[in-house]
């Protein structure tokens, strides 16, 4: 399938030259396109750029002649993320999160606010040298219909001092988590932190120790009871509900020992568990998959690792083309040799 990230004119050496309309790869889906309109000389963005979303002005800035960012920006961040639903007219313009502030000599300098629509939702102060000082109030992640944000001071880039995580609520923020940097921006001590794949479907934390940025000692992984109706009032639930669900042991940032493990792509909708063995941060033995629904375990399946970490033998796994359904799958060395489908759904 051809997908078009842009268009323009291209010089005899082959640089972009002329007027051109630019895709922002990062910030597309089936439904929607944000893209820049401006100026290139001979390869080097010149002049003002204006940034669109869809067919509406959402942001824009300028570009010296060395191609440098200087003046009043206002940059559409990542964390905007809109489904066929929210594309309905004006409203979305409420909806996009923005970077607003200055740059000088290409670099981001002065005080820089975080917007969603109108509404300042976070922000901070750069140095003449371009780096985070001071206290920030932060994304850490956004994904409707909810984002989090993190709240602390930095030193020259480098966070510093105690950091917490707040989940945004209708009833205003909540902490759910934190810990705390040392002096050369690491984390050390207790953490409590957002799991990778944290979001209204995926409400995990993890909660241990750090040794100046390495992890040790027992580590959990918590979750909170879900009910059908969860999905949709994620802004009830409170901290106090998580429970363990998985977790195990570090030494110098290696798992070891026995381990419940989640898979990667677990949620509300997926809860996958594994349990087994780590050797110095590689698999060994046999490890079980288990399904569970809060407090309800039912192991369906697993197989076996060899020294190497890698699976060896008959094993029974989630199909990833369709995760309802289980597949019997024989591995020689990590390699796959065959396939079944089975007949069992989870």
């Amino acid at each position: 399938m051809f997908i078009s990230r842009g268009c323009g004119v291209y010089d005899e050496n082959e640089q972009q030259n002329g007027f051109w309309v630019q895709l922002k790869r990062n910030q597309m889906n089936q439904y929607h396109h944000a893209k820049s309109l401006g100026q290139y000389v001979h390869g080097i963005k010149v002049g003002t750029w204006n940034i669109f979303f869809g067919n509406q002005f959402v942001g824009k800035g300028a570009y010296n002649e060395e191609g440098k960012k200087y003046g009043d920006w206002i940059k559409l961040s990542n964390y905007s993320q809109f489904d066929k639903r929210n594309l309905n007219g004006n409203p979305i313009l409420h909806k996009l999160v923005t970077f607003v502030g200055e740059y000088t000599n290409g670099k981001k300098s002065g005080q820089w606010q975080i917007k969603q629509g109108n509404i300042i939702i976070g922000g901070g102060l750069y140095d003449d040298m371009g780096y985070k000082n001071g206290k920030w109030k932060e994304l850490s992640n956004f994904k409707l219909p909810f984002f989090v944000i993190q709240i602390g001071e930095y030193n020259k880039g480098f966070k510093q001092g105690r950091w917490e995580i707040l989940l945004n609520k209708n009833q205003g923020l909540e902490k759910i988590g934190g810990g705390i940097y040392d002096t050369q921006g690491m984390k050390h001590g207790k953490w409590i932190s957002l799991h990778d794949n944290f979001n209204h479907n995926c409400k995990v934390l993890d909660i241990g120790q750090y040794d100046h940025g390495i992890k040790q000692g027992r580590w959990d992984i918590k979750t909170i009871k879900y009910y059908e109706h969860d999905v949709l009032t994620y802004y009830f639930w409170p901290k106090d509900t998580f429970y363990i669900i998985a977790g195990g042991n570090y030494q110098n940032g290696e798992k070891n020992g026995k381990w419940i493990d989640l898979d990667e792509n677990y949620n509300y909708h997926n809860q996958i568990l594994y349990e087994g063995e780590f050797y110095k941060d590689l698999k060994q033995g046999k490890w079980d998959m288990m399904k569970h629904h809060n407090s309800f375990i039912n192991r369906i399946g697993g197989g076996q690792y060899n020294q190497d970490g890698l699976k060896h033998l008959k094993w029974i796994e989630l199909d990833k083309n369709r995760q309802k359904k289980l597949i019997l799958v024989e591995y020689q060395n990590g390699i796959k040799i065959c396939i079944e489908s089975m007949q069992t759904v989870i």
